[in-house]
């Protein structure tokens, strides 16, 4: 079905984008065309064990650090160019595969990852030029209510006090001492429809449409994997590499939520530690620790209420302060369910802010990407009532 709606789509309209970053494995003819922010860090984990590309002791392609797997140069892993002739006629007659991702998912998971948390490459290049871009288009009441959150030491999105509709549904008392360098999900936003209808081929390739960066039409994959239903798939595909579903070794979710957490965490303290100077003065080792736990409060890891709890207690020496954000998922009981529910209610209290203007503008940006891969580009979750409210606003304003 996946495959029959992309040669469709395909036909029928142009597609641009080429095949940007291409791993393949010899030994089993598997090439993988790899994306970010639609599990590559774990699909290029398991292409360096495949090859021996790791540090000594790895057991597992999980046991590569995030560090390691993106950092750290390839030496043994195999990645070609996929428009040189040579090696395009070998891919063509590889395994081919890739990965999806519902768009709204994936700008809420760059969002948090890059500008939530620490990341030194898009503080560098990326928070001033968003900011200006959101102050540059919109009107002095806009900035004065920017200036104001500044000020307070909060963000729009990010301020979890009591009082704020985002702390409610998060179910926070105490407001995080968040650096005034912060960003909302509504600038960020701004930018992606600023940047992405200018054009999409010009935009980072961590946040423009997945078909820029591994177009299925010349790709034409084996298998589309798809990040919401990765846990089903990735058995399927680690077996036609010749290893086993199981590799991972993980036999509870909570042995999942626990690897999440530790490095995740542990990844986080390295580029304070490493990359300070884009952070600083206005992280410090409290802000970041406050950070982490807002990242998985976003990502429903930890559950609601938890910064209340942490909060009186930081800064904490970071091994500790891992142990007691595992002590509270042990505490909580959290499955896989819990864990999802969350993160959605977090991500659509996070686009109901977000203006509707916005919204069609990312149907139109992403339209594609809806397409090819079988996406609702209207999702309950964030179009319901909006739609009749703004049909409603559009005829009672025709009617003055």
């Amino acid at each position: 079905m996946r495959l029959k709606r992309i040669n469709d789509v395909c036909k029928r309209y142009r597609i641009d984008g080429k095949v940007r970053k291409l791993y393949t494995f010899s030994p089993r003819n598997v090439s993988y065309c790899s994306n970010h922010k639609v599990a590559s860090t774990y699909w290029i984990q398991v292409f360096r064990f495949l090859h021996n590309d790791t540090p000594p002791g790895v057991q597992r392609p999980i046991d590569i650090s995030k560090y390691y797997t993106h950092q750290i140069p390839l030496r043994k892993t195999k990645k070609p160019n996929f428009h040189d002739k040579v090696n395009y006629e070998e891919t063509m007659q590889n395994y081919r595969f890739m990965v999806a991702r519902d768009p709204y998912q994936r700008l809420w998971s760059v969002y948090i990852d890059k500008f939530v948390l620490l990341d030194p490459y898009f503080w560098n290049n990326y928070f001033e030029l968003i900011r200006a871009n959101f102050l540059r288009d919109f009107g002095d009441a806009k900035k004065s209510l920017l200036r104001n959150e500044r000020a307070n030491n909060s963000a729009p999105t990010l301020d979890f006090s009591s009082t704020s509709q985002f702390g409610k549904a998060a179910g926070l008392k105490h407001r995080p001492t968040f650096c005034k360098k912060q960003l909302s999900f509504e600038e960020f936003l701004h930018y992606i429809v600023a940047t992405g209808e200018s054009s999409t081929s010009a935009m980072d390739d961590h946040f423009q449409p997945v078909h820029i960066g591994c177009n299925p039409c010349i790709f034409k994959p084996d298998f589309v994997a798809k990040v919401e239903t990765m846990n089903l798939e990735k058995g399927f595909l680690l077996e036609r590499l010749g290893l086993s579903p199981d590799i991972d070794g993980e036999a509870t979710y909570e042995d999942h939520v626990q690897r999440e957490i530790t490095t995740l965490s542990q990844f986080q303290f390295y580029l304070l530690i490493n990359f300070g100077t884009p952070f600083s003065p206005c992280v410090t080792f409290k802000n970041l620790q406050e950070r982490i736990i807002t990242a998985f409060v976003l990502n429903g890891y930890l559950p609601l209420g938890s910064f209340d709890i942490i909060s009186p207690l930081l800064p904490m020496e970071k091994d500790k302060f891992i142990d007691k954000l595992m002590q509270l998922v042990r505490i909580s009981k959290r499955t896989a369910e819990d864990v999802h529910q969350q993160r959605e209610n977090m991500r659509k209290e996070a686009y109901k802010k977000i203006p509707f203007q916005t919204l069609l503008s990312l149907q139109h940006i992403f339209k594609k990407d809806f397409l090819l891969f079988g996406y609702d580009s209207q999702p309950p979750y964030i179009y319901e009532d909006r739609i009749d409210f703004e049909i409603k606003k559009i005829f009672d304003n025709t009617h003055l």
